[in-house]
């Protein structure tokens, strides 16, 4: 059988596949960048902001910040285990542990395992496995 492909069906399958690399890429990119912050990290304390559910499969995203050199930095993660408390009631202002890159504070990674609020001198988890 000799099918030839139109050009609607090439266009599609480049799309598709270019999709699927900028997919790829940025996956292999926040994986690298955790990395990154887990090997050479400062810590601070984080505040959550907010909590959201969005798509069909209704994904959480919860968002913080932290404060570095009075400068606020915000980051939006979805939380590997499900984080639905918030959604039964407001978390906001609660406190987490936070990891972040000294040289650029902007890429952190958040530990919502353990909130630390209200603790004067919480102790620091003993491994970096929570960090997302």
């Amino acid at each position: 059988m000799n099918r030839k492909f139109s050009k609607k069906d090439i266009i599609g399958v480049s799309v598709f596949a270019i999709l699927i690399l900028i997919a790829v890429f940025f996956a292999v990119d926040e994986k690298l960048v955790e990395q990154q912050i887990k090997m050479n990290y400062s810590v601070t304390k984080g505040s959550f902001v907010s909590y959201n559910e969005s798509g069909g499969d209704r994904n959480a995203y919860v968002r913080y910040s932290i404060t570095i050199n009075d400068s606020v930095y915000f980051r939006k993660v979805m939380p590997k285990k499900y984080f639905g408390k918030c959604q039964e009631k407001d978390c906001t202002g609660k406190r987490f542990w936070v990891i972040f890159l000294p040289s650029a504070p902007e890429k952190s990674l958040i530990d919502l395992t353990t909130e630390i609020q209200g603790e004067e001198n919480p102790p620091f988890p003993s491994s970096l496995d929570n960090f997302q």
